[in-house]
């Protein structure tokens, strides 16, 4: 993502990259109710995982967004707590996997900056990192995405692409939250991607409007 309002986004390579990936999403967790106060993402052992790559979006060298993917190790994924039995077909059938995680914005800090610019900051920062993650996914080569939403923000996982595959469960990660499974065939996305074809004006965006080479570079290198 070019600098816009001064935001910069791509790969978290760096341990202060990590460490504010880690920093944010616990308090954006804990706002929403997803983790008790003083208690850190239940994932942290997920996010160090040499198979995770995480990436982010900086305004004066702070995260104030990111997003992580998560390829499927010997530590299995996150959401095998509760839908290990419904995630099974795909890698009996050898599908490469990946869980889509950790995804957190500080909609103040953006909200402050949106004052001053006038554009729908938040949108935008989502957008580009839904496009760093997709198209980190589709460039390593995995077939799936897989990722657990609440409820009230299904229809945006669908406009993207993303189907249910699972019936609604609560979380015991997150609170008990409601949790919906949802699953993204990347090379079907790819293929649309590489014909060209019509699709809807939020994904349109993030398909033919690729990341900067430099900001994939990085994350594409990792072993996975």
């Amino acid at each position: 993502m070019p600098a816009r309002m001064g935001i910069i986004s791509g790969f978290a390579s760096s341990e202060a990259d990590r460490r504010g990936v880690t920093e944010l999403v616990t308090r954006v967790y804990q706002k929403a109710g997803y983790a008790r106060p003083g208690e850190a993402s239940s994932i942290g052992s997920f996010l160090a995982a040499p198979s995770t790559v995480s990436f982010t979006a900086k305004l004066d060298s702070k995260v104030i967004g990111t997003i992580s993917v998560i390829g499927d190790s010997s530590l299995g994924l996150p959401m095998d707590s509760i839908f290990k039995d419904e995630i099974a077909p795909l890698r009996e059938e050898g599908k490469r996997i990946a869980e889509v995680g950790q995804f957190a914005i500080d909609r103040e800090v953006l909200a402050t900056a949106q004052k001053s610019s006038g554009e729908p900051l938040d949108r935008a920062v989502s957008l580009v990192l839904f496009k760093l993650a997709l198209h980190y996914g589709m460039r390593k080569g995995f077939d799936f995405f897989c990722i657990t939403v609440n409820p009230k923000h299904e229809s945006f996982y669908r406009w993207m692409g993303f189907e249910k595959f699972a019936e609604t469960r609560d979380y015991p990660s997150v609170q008990n939250a409601p949790a919906v499974p949802m699953k993204l065939d990347l090379k079907a996305l790819d293929e649309k991607r590489k014909k060209g074809l019509p699709c809807n004006t939020l994904l349109s965006e993030i398909l033919y409007n690729p990341p900067e080479e430099a900001t994939l570079a990085g994350a594409l290198a990792r072993v996975s």
